[in-house]
């Protein structure tokens, strides 16, 4: 292992075992990869279940995951079905409920395909044909129809039984594996042509005990078994079509030779008693011609049974006292027999073993989860006992009440110790054989609920037990005694202990309480070394650093403190759960912690900087569990919570600095190709780049170059020159590419442009964009969705119009206030030339052009004469101030005349102040405007 250790930054969600069995009906796939179980009571709907009332979920038979959820119509399931199609095994889900609806659900997506009404009662039962074609439903009024999928028709309506209908088979007598299906025999639209359907027989047992085989071809009752006493549960036919066998309530399995029933319209019935198994599960032929068949029922075991002898030939051995079973099925591969027990855990059953031993166990419900630990020789056993990569489940029977804590030894991981509400703890030890837990020894000794446990960290020979009775109790369990004696017992604490945990050294023990203490004790003798206060609340987690000389508690208070076991004193307190904290322990080699706490948090803590690195989210409930594996295996955690949860997280940090380093070495190339692009003054290539890595901020200053002239500035030939002058965006080229952009590119600019115009600054390029992409693009083009989404919804359409019209509205404030300057500038008196003044040319002197006050006495005398002024120079002359008390004029302070050439560059020619000329009748001052002379100002302003 490397001596330099790697701080964790992150973890992410790997695996997740939930509750997926809620109860109910329960169907599995033809190929055997799926199960479809009902999901969603009212209950779990109203506490935040994925799933409503009425829907279902699609569970990976392999792992356990759940694959899909799929909604409900807030009425409870009656039965449900898998149905094959060509898009893929278990593509559709068919549900029958008591709002009488019949979906058929994708459960891909989760769209409702095809949705009718199938009667006026819910459907009990459901059954396809071997083509998914043809879907027969049992009612409660005793009513069966058949309904074509494809066409949405019903074919077939049978009435027969006196009470509801529960069960249903396609029977084939003769040739139950030929190719033909009863589809494929059906005519389209219902008119059975004859021959077609000879042969295809429906079956259908009743509440009343009768099994009615119905004619497909005649649409008649042809015959009526008639011997069960009680409901019956289940139908199986064997591989040659001649024998049908039910099983009925009345805990008997009988026998029917389907061909003497065809032709006579009666059957002999060979029935033998299967004491307390309800229902047959499947029919199966030997090489040797027998016919055997399973049973399953409320004896808690699995039988095979010879139908010739009536013998049981192999029965499963039961693994609690209390386990029953709802119900049974063959899987697909017809090598074991799955059973679903009443506490919604699927037993899988191996036909090939003599004893029909357990091959492996799913649990699809569970309770919160209190506790949990790594154990096994990979360490990838949590206990109810779960397999991390497979889901499957041991369970280990010997409490009488709630478990709630355990240990699992970490040095070899065989050693499993749980304490439980029954006031004792079990030793179990891992056998390598069969790879299950099995007891060993039973610890007794306290007087109340145990609330903790613990191992030592190298030696085998002890554990530790904490109790509700505030006591302390240290065990041998090195002698392999089915019972361990106690070495000693203190009384550690004044209320119930909470948390218990072992030095790495194997010398000291510390517990936690709810009396706000923490207590360090030595283990060989028990005596009390340190006792640490602080906390406001109880403490429910500790941990010793494997390290350093430090202690870490979780405090119903909200903080996690770090203490020093030399003198007792708090180095830290990390604060930022908002709620109690539950879990705490040390992560890389003691810098770092992780917490979880009753906010449904798991929280990851750099020591150093007493910073949260790091927040997990994977919990809708608190999170009472939380354990990690060793560090040569790869850091991961695992957390359990209230709501029946069970979390694995895997450290991300290394995954996730190559990701950043890969994307910096991506954004470098990138940058230096769009420097590439810019030098060489390839604009399109650059805007798509831009657009591509999306950065709107590079894209915005490549459009505001060309708006600037960028382009015609480096353009050598005129008419690109000219044609990037009369351009929109300042260049042709850009105005073709995003002329050209459809889809997701159109989509992303359209965007770009809906925040650059939400801001004054910006929305000049915004709206030539906007401007350009309009122009090329007429309304229907966005309207319609079928050639993909363009990014004008109706949303960026609103954004863009509210913003626009802001835009507008201010523009216009900004022009009506520019009539003040024109206002001001006309009640100054200044003048502004309908033409400009006349070039300076070689005939005239010199000397009167560059004359002072020149230029202001002919546009004076242009002012005073009735002609209009003959230069090509606009000018605005300096008003000229008349003295009230001696009527002499003055120029303006500057002294100064503004000249403007018309391309916005302003040029002074500087006049004397003394520089006056008289007016009218030799007063100095401005002369009188006539009504024409202001006329001309008025209309020029």
């Amino acid at each position: 292992m490397s001596s330099v250790i790697l701080l964790k930054e992150n973890f992410k969600p790997s695996k997740r075992i939930e509750n997926f069995y809620d109860g109910g009906s329960i169907a599995m796939s033809a190929d055997g990869q799926f199960l479809l179980c009902e999901g969603g009571s009212g209950a779990e709907d109203m506490e935040g279940s994925d799933v409503t009332l009425g829907g279902a979920r699609l569970v990976n038979m392999e792992t356990g995951a759940i694959v899909s959820s799929l909604s409900g119509d807030s009425q409870a399931i009656t039965s449900l079905l898998l149905r094959d199609t060509a898009a893929g095994p278990a593509a559709e889900a068919i549900l029958a409920s008591r709002s009488l609806q019949i979906r058929i659900v994708d459960t891909a997506s989760g769209r409702v395909v095809r949705s009718f009404k199938a009667h006026d009662v819910p459907a009990v039962t459901m059954i396809l044909d071997r083509s998914n074609s043809l879907l027969a439903t049992g009612f409660s009024d005793g009513t069966v129809r058949v309904w074509d999928l494809e066409r949405g028709f019903i074919t077939h309506h049978f009435r027969a039984h006196r009470g509801p209908v529960t069960s249903l088979l396609f029977v084939r007598e003769g040739s139950a594996a030929t190719s033909r299906s009863v589809a494929q025999a059906a005519s389209l639209k219902g008119d059975l042509k004859s021959g077609e359907l000879d042969g295809w027989v429906l079956a259908s047992g009743g509440d009343d005990g009768v099994i009615c085989l119905w004619d497909l071809e005649s649409r008649a009752l042809v015959s009526s078994l008639q011997s069960h006493v009680s409901a019956v549960s289940a139908l199986s036919v064997a591989a040659d079509g001649s024998r049908l066998l039910s099983a009925s309530r009345d805990k008997v399995v009988c026998l029917w030779d389907v061909s003497l029933a065809l032709a006579e319209g009666r059957a002999r019935s060979a029935g033998s008693r299967a004491p307390a198994d309800v229902p047959v599960g499947c029919a199966a032929d030997l090489p040797s011609g027998h016919i055997l068949f399973f049973t399953a029922g409320d004896r808690g075991t699995v039988r095979v049974w010879n139908a010739n002898t009536g013998a049981c030939i192999g029965e499963s051995s039961k693994d609690s006292p209390n386990q029953a079973f709802h119900c049974a099925f063959l899987s697909a591969d017809k090598r074991h027999v799955i059973g679903v027990t009443i506490d919604r855990t699927l037993l899988f059953y191996s036909l090939e073993s003599p004893t029909l031993a357990r091959s492996r166990q799913l649990v699809g419900s569970n309770d919160a989860v209190i506790d949990l630990a790594y154990g096994g020789p990979e360490e990838e056993l949590i206990v109810r006992v779960y397999n991390t990569r497979t889901n499957n489940t041991s369970l280990l029977f010997g409490h009488s009440d709630v478990v709630l804590a355990l240990a699992c030894h970490r040095a070899g991981g065989d050693l499993l110790l749980t304490g439980s509400k029954d006031k004792t703890a079990r030793l179990w030890e891992l056998n390598a054989e069969t790879g299950e837990f099995a007891p060993r020894a039973t610890l007794v000794g306290h007087t109340d609920a145990i609330t903790a446990v613990a191992f030592g960290r190298r030696s085998r020979g002890f554990a530790l037990t904490a109790s509700e009775d505030r006591t302390v109790k240290c065990w041998d369990i090195a002698s392999g005694a089915s019972t361990a004696a106690a070495r000693y017992t203190v009384i550690a604490h004044a209320k119930d202990i909470n948390t218990l945990a072992v030095a790495p050294n194997d010398r000291l023990f510390a517990t936690g309480s709810q009396d706000k203490q923490i207590k360090v004790w030595e283990t060989e003798t028990g005596a009390l070394s340190t006792v640490f206060t602080g906390h406001k609340r109880g403490i429910w987690s500790v941990d010793f650093s494997p390290t350093e000389r430090v202690l870490a508690s979780a405090s119903g208070d909200k903080t996690i403190r770090i203490w020093s076991l030399e003198d007792g004193s708090c180095l830290k307190t990390l604060e930022g759960h908002t709620n109690s904290v539950l879990r705490v322990c040390f992560l890389s080699a003691g810098l770092q912690v992780a917490s979880a706490g009753s906010d449904g948090l798991v929280k990851l803590w750099t020591l150093r900087t007493s910073e949260c690195v790091a927040t997990m989210d994977g919990h809708e409930d608190r999170v009472w569990a939380l354990a990690s594996a060793t560090e040569e295996d790869g850091c991961q955690l695992v957390s359990g919570g209230a709501d029946a949860v069970i979390q694995v997280w895997d450290d991300s940090t290394e995954s996730e600095r190559q990701s950043r380093r890969e994307a910096e070495e991506q954004a470098l190339m990138c940058e230096q190709e769009l420097s590439n692009y810019l030098h060489v003054k390839d604009y399109p290539k650059a805007v798509n780049l831009c657009i591509r890595l999306g950065q709107p901020r590079r894209l915005y200053t490549i459009l505001s170059d060309l708006a600037n002239g960028a382009a015609i500035a480096g353009a050598e030939d005129p008419k690109q020159a000219e044609a990037d002058r009369l351009s929109i965006t300042g260049s042709a080229a850009i105005d073709r590419l995003f002329q050209s952009y459809r889809g997701e590119r159109l989509a992303k600019l359209i965007s770009y442009v809906r925040e650059w115009n939400t801001q004054a600054r910006f929305s000049l390029i915004a709206q030539r964009v906007l401007n350009l992409i309009l122009r090329a693009h007429s309304p229907r083009f966005f309207l319609d969705k079928t050639k993909g989404y363009h990014g004008l919804s109706q949303d960026t359409i609103d954004a863009l119009l509210a913003y626009s019209e802001r835009h507008v509205s201010r523009i216009d404030r900004l022009l009506t206030r520019s009539f003040l300057v024109d206002f001001s500038l006309d009640s100054m008196g200044v003048y502004i030339a309908e033409n400009p003044l006349p070039e300076v040319t070689e005939e005239e002197p010199e000397a009167d052009a560059a004359a002072p006050g020149a230029a202001l006495d002919r546009l004076l005398d242009a002012a005073d004469s009735d002609e209009e002024y003959a230069g090509d120079v606009p000018l605005i002359a300096p008003s000229l101030e008349v003295d009230s008390d001696d009527g002499a004029s003055s120029s303006d302070d500057d002294g100064e005349v503004v000249f403007n050439d018309g391309t916005g560059v302003k040029r002074q020619a500087s006049t004397s102040s003394k520089t006056q000329r008289p007016g009218p009748g030799g007063k100095r001052g401005r002369p009188a405007a006539d009504k024409d002379a202001r006329k001309r100002r008025s209309v020029m302003a």
